[in-house]
């Protein structure tokens, strides 16, 4: 079985004042006919910046390209940048950029399109809001961007180059026609045009003949990215045996979220191979905004209630495919730090009933939206929902598709709990569940000072590492989350392509693809 399983060191060395790309290009290769994808579930919106869902970061990466990006060796590159720089004072981030860009349409690429794209990041997403509210934005001189931060930020570039929701650049035309529905037609820089989606069907995409890809090395979303292919279809198949049988008949050229009990059968199979790779936290997000885990005792309860060794035996078919770890990084990581055995859970009936006496618990059902797109989240919510009913807790199970669940996880009057996971940020404080503005609505002094330790207080890589164990016990003190452990992604692809990669903070990157040598 071929693996890919590699955290690279979240390392804040990657603030380097300046970057620029170089190298070689990567990828290309004779160019294909088709790439066909088996693809778990339906996205709910291809505007990356309305939604922190990695199946619309994953598909959208194909036709949209960000100013800066993280890759697998933990730092930011140039993607339509030719360099960045941060200032000494840590007040200015500089882009230089390049001046070979074109939009599909065949425009060029512009200072206007740079800045009306950041302030539209900014005023959207959940890093852009928590972060960069109130900075200003400006093009010196031709070819040249400038944000003029708030506040100094050693971490500045870091967070534009998260995976979560990066920074993509369109056309300021475009932007300026956007309502709450997204921008009304995906006309980006990537490699692959953006096509057709046919809803419940598939997502099409065609190779962008005028192409001009950055420079360097493949190395996660950063480097070349020169296609390989001429067509790229990903097809919404949310049957996880539908994916696998579809694969060893030759249907699909790759398949995402394969199941832990069909590993075997992929691994069997001279034609295909088997990559695994880190994903992330997996964790039960808790509203604090609405309803009964508004109440802190209610949210102890929950904590205390949930055994996560069984819930992760449950959801997966190997020890190999889960890390059972309570920490919120990589135990590879600079940011590393393990939280003591006994905030994680107790397990203990009495202490679940006294937190549940002190919250006035009358009943009523837990709300625990749930989706089968992905079988292991699927599993966690069965074993989270019997692990409550096992204390005296009621559960209320909510079963849509993956979409549905997250138009509906932004109604804070319709849950009580989802399961999702997250993949690793470039810079702790990204996780979206930290952040008043995402699902789940986390509003903690305690949380947001250990943030502004980190992002703004922080002058040097210690002192922004130190702010990690302060942000690791504020977590455990406020509980916006249950973290069950750490989730593995297999992924299926054919042994006539080569180039697939994936990136521990990217997820599935397929836009390098070619027919194998």
């Amino acid at each position: 079985m071929k693996t890919s399983r590699s955290v690279a060191a979240l390392s804040v060395l990657a603030l380097g004042l300046s970057a620029c790309g170089g190298g070689d290009n990567g990828g290309g290769g004779e160019v294909g006919d088709e790439f066909n994808i088996a693809w778990n579930a339906q996205p709910p919106t291809l505007d990356p910046l309305l939604t922190t869902a990695n199946t619309t970061r994953d598909i959208a990466r194909n036709f949209y390209e960000p100013i800066i990006t993280m890759g697998n060796d933990g730092e930011p590159h140039p993607v339509l940048a030719e360099s960045f720089e941060l200032s000494d004072d840590h007040s200015e981030l500089t882009f230089t950029l390049r001046d070979d860009v074109t939009f599909h349409d065949g425009e060029p690429m512009t200072e206007e399109d740079v800045i009306a794209s950041i302030e539209r990041w900014i005023e959207l997403t959940s890093v852009g809001q928590s972060f960069f509210e109130g900075t200003e934005i400006d093009s010196p001189e031709d070819g040249v961007v400038t944000m003029h931060l708030p506040e100094p930020m050693f971490a500045a570039p870091l967070l534009m180059a998260d995976q979560s929701q990066v920074p993509v650049i369109m056309k300021a035309e475009i932007i300026a026609e956007a309502d709450s529905d997204g921008v009304p037609e995906h006309i980006g820089t990537g490699p692959f045009e953006m096509v057709e989606w046919a809803t419940d069907q598939h997502v099409h995409l065609e190779r962008f003949e005028d192409y001009t890809s950055p420079e360097g090395e493949p190395n996660g979303d950063a480097g070349s990215r020169e296609p390989g292919v001429d067509t790229i279809y990903y097809h919404f198949v949310s049957d996880s045996s539908t994916r696998v049988s579809g694969m060893q008949t030759g249907e699909y050229d790759a398949a995402d979220w394969i199941p832990w009990d069909n590993a075997d059968v992929i691994q069997d199979d001279p034609n295909l191979e088997l990559s695994v790779g880190d994903y992330g936290p997996s964790s039960a997000i808790l509203n604090k905004a609405e309803g009964q885990l508004a109440d802190i005792n209610m949210r102890r309860a929950i904590l205390a209630a949930v055994d996560p060794d069984e819930a992760l035996q449950a959801a997966y078919a190997s020890e190999e495919l889960y890390g059972d770890s309570g920490a919120f990084v990589p135990e590879d990581s600079p940011w590393y730090v393990e939280p003591a055995d006994d905030l994680r859970t107790s397990l203990d009936e009495d202490v679940v009933q006294e937190y549940l006496e002190e919250a006035g618990y009358d009943g009523e059902p837990i709300r625990i939206l749930a989706s089968r797109d992905y079988d292991h989240l699927y599993n966690l919510s069965v074993v989270l929902q019997d692990q409550l009913e096992a204390h005296g807790i009621n559960t209320d199970l909510q079963v849509t598709d993956w979409a549905t669940l997250t138009n509906d996880r932004e109604n804070p009057e319709g849950w009580e709990i989802f399961i999702t996971g997250n993949g690793w940020g470039s810079v702790p404080a990204t996780f979206p569940f930290l952040l008043p503005s995402w699902a789940g609505w986390t509003e903690s002094e305690e949380i947001q000072d250990a943030i502004d330790a980190m992002i703004y207080q922080a002058s040097s890589e210690d002192e922004a590492i130190a702010a990690m164990d302060e942000l690791q016990d504020a977590i455990y003190d406020y509980i916006p989350v249950v973290k069950f452990g750490d989730q593995m992604n297999l992924t299926a692809v054919s042994t006539d392509w080569e180039g697939y990669e994936y990136g521990y903070m990217s997820g599935d990157i397929f836009y390098r693809v070619a027919p194998a040598e």
